[in-house]
């Protein structure tokens, strides 16, 4: 039901299932075959992992090597080193119960000392995550210099300097196997650390002489990586279907005679976004109860939804900090994504090591070394619309907070001084809405502008029918009615939008019908001499009052218990 891993790294059990990298596996097996030493790198999220578990391991398996996988744990205890020896030492002894342990052996005397299985395989050590070794063990150097030391004469096939003090001055010849290289050793790290790996060319020279970078996948290889695991779940044209959801990906990428070589075709797909859809596409097939992926449930699929949600899912774990770190600071203000320093955000936001390297695992952003310094941005492009949208829909509420905490002050301020101060809060009204009214002329044109204003707008309406209710000071309640009207009218407002429904929501047949019976006289200049709903272009219930903008220029204020009583109280 489920053979596609989704974005956890492959494991040497799915190896058969493992397809889209073949020739990667060809070139590494080769590089590991003729070297010591064998550094594998590429960005976060590209695979590395993956390749080494599901690609690599079973091919140097079939050759007569026994890799030995291992990543070291900066939590525990124990010391670096002695995690890789009791290890090494455990992973043998489940293929020979009687291999002896490490004493006070080194990597390099261990190595040449035991031969595994009789000396038919060779061992291979693969470490990887090494870039933690420089992140997660800086705080305990004397342990990662231990463990430099013992591994450098280990790739260099250097006598450790125990071993020649204890042959200093003897005339007897060193063993002849302390001359070969039974073993091989390979590092795999992110990219962003093979400037802090070059530290260690003194120690070790040979990191520079055989590397290998992962990079994306081409459309074919991607084809190939879906395909193999999926089986029957999936036939090639819905996988072509599906991969065409990812950024920049055509039917031409799927032309394996376009070009000779896949190193020249164009390497669009992120491994990491190309197992999130699959896992999403075949959870949404099980959900639904099909026996195999349709063009239906690809036509269907949403990339920005899956992206929201696993983005969501991710920082959902840390604190609001941590969201407001990668939002704010990781984007423009048009939503692109921008390199932001690491100090920055530790500092502003509280990024400490382990956050930005779980951030980092779950595939939300990755880290950079530029002048010394590191840097972080999201991992991808396809992250940022969907983070935008995260961030906007932030600000939006916190606007709104802020909008009717805004208006609860007034209101609180002017009820509890209105009995005392009337005049002078009145006064002051009128001032702050004149000045307003002031600042709301020299708007901004845009329509971002224009949606501040009709915002605006309605917190007036609020502080309108407030004070109506509350007091009747009928001239300050027609001032704010007046410009929120007339702002809401001058930005674009229309009679069928939800400002004027929500308005008109609350009023009943029998009132309206009665504020054109009493309005009649008044307003018997219409040529069919009737007042229509027309002519009303805003209208508001509070209390037991009805107060309506005429399109005439005036604002009506009826008393719903008694429709004879009707009042023009501001002409504009």
């Amino acid at each position: 039901q489920r053979p596609l891993p989704g974005v956890k790294a492959c494991d040497e059990k799915i190896k058969s299932r493992y397809g889209g990298r073949d020739p990667e596996i060809k070139e590494l097996f080769t590089k590991v075959e003729n070297n010591g030493l064998t550094v594998i790198f590429g960005k976060s999220g590209i695979g590395k992992t993956s390749l080494i578990n599901a690609g690599l391991l079973p091919e140097l398996q079939k050759n007569f090597y026994l890799p030995i996988y291992f990543r070291i744990d900066f939590s525990a205890e124990k010391a670096p080193l002695s995690q890789i020896k009791d290890f090494i030492v455990n992973t043998l002894r489940q293929k020979s119960p009687d291999m002896p342990g490490f004493e006070n052996r080194t990597l390099w005397e261990y190595f040449h000392e035991v031969k595994i299985l009789d000396g038919l395989v060779t061992p291979v050590l693969v470490l990887d995550q090494f870039e933690e070794v420089f992140t997660l063990g800086k705080d305990n150097a004397p342990a990662i210099s231990e463990l430099f030391i013992e591994l450098s004469d280990l790739v260099e096939n250097r006598v450790p300097l125990n071993i020649q003090s204890k042959n200093k001055g003897k005339t007897e010849l060193m063993p002849s196997y302390y001359g070969e290289h039974q073993y091989r050793v390979i590092l795999s790290l992110r990219e962003d650390y093979l400037a802090q790996l070059e530290s260690l060319g003194k120690l070790m020279p040979s990191i520079r002489e055989s590397r290998y970078r992962v990079v994306q996948m081409t459309a074919v290889q991607a084809l190939d990586a879906v395909l193999k695991p999926a089986g029957n779940l999936i036939n090639k044209e819905v996988a072509i279907s599906l991969i065409k959801k990812l950024p920049g990906i055509s039917d031409a990428d799927f032309d394996e005679k376009a070009e000779d070589s896949y190193y020249v075709k164009r390497l669009l797909v992120e491994p990491f976004l190309l197992s999130l859809i699959c896992f999403q596409i075949n959870e949404t097939r099980i959900s639904k109860g099909l026996p195999v992926i349709t063009i239906d449930l690809v036509n269907d699929f949403d990339m920005a939804d899956v992206i929201n949600a696993y983005y969501n899912a991710a920082v959902g774990t840390f604190e609001n900090n941590i969201r407001l770190g990668i939002e704010d600071t990781l984007l423009t203000e048009s939503g692109y994504r921008k390199l932001e320093s690491l100090e920055e955000l530790q500092l502003k936001y509280g990024f400490d090591d382990l956050i930005t390297q779980t951030l980092i695992d779950k595939r939300i952003i990755r880290k950079e070394q530029r002048d010394g310094l590191d840097y972080v941005e999201l991992i991808h492009d396809v992250l940022a619309p969907v983070i935008k949208n995260n961030r906007d829909k932030r600000i939006e509420e916190q606007r709104e907070i802020e909008r009717n905490e805004s208006v609860r002050r007034a209101l609180e301020l002017y009820r509890g001084r209105r009995r005392k101060y009337i005049f002078i809060v009145a006064g002051s009204i009128a001032l702050i809405i004149l000045t307003l009214f002031g600042l709301w002329a020299k708007k901004n044109a845009t329509e971002a502008g224009q949606f501040k204003q009709k915002e605006f707008a309605n917190g007036l309406l609020v502080v309108a029918n407030s004070i109506s209710e509350n007091n009747t000071e009928d001239s300050s309640a027609a001032l704010f009615f007046f410009f929120s009207y007339k702002i809401y009218k001058d930005n674009n407002g229309t009679n069928f939008n939800a400002f004027y429904k929500a308005m008109y929501a609350q009023l009943h047949n029998t009132q309206l019908t009665a504020l054109r019976v009493v309005t009649n006289s008044i307003d018997n200049e219409d040529e069919e001499g009737v007042v229509t709903d027309r002519h009303f272009k805003a209208l508001a219930v509070s209390g037991n009052y009805l107060y309506a903008g005429h399109n005439r220029g005036k604002v009506y204020k009826l008393n719903l218990k008694n429709y004879e009583d009707v009042s023009q109280f501001y002409d504009f």
